[in-house]
């Protein structure tokens, strides 16, 4: 899967749980500390999409 497909189901699972941990996203997609940072820096700093929590939890802050 490529980058921007895995971000799309990432953005996917993320508006529709609201919040979820980093922990639960390298399990679901099987990512590296590589790829889930490259994810989280696209979620927080580029899309604008989410927020976090103590360095452990995504929070969904996009439009629903």
């Amino acid at each position: 899967m490529d980058f921007y497909t895995l971000l799309d189901h990432v953005i996917d699972l993320l508006r529709q749980r609201q919040r979820v941990t980093y922990r639960a996203l390298q399990r679901q997609f099987d990512l590296d500390e590589e790829t889930l940072n490259d994810l989280t820096n696209e979620l927080l700093y580029a899309q604008q999409v989410a927020r976090d929590e103590d360095g452990r939890v995504l929070i969904w802050s996009g439009s629903p």
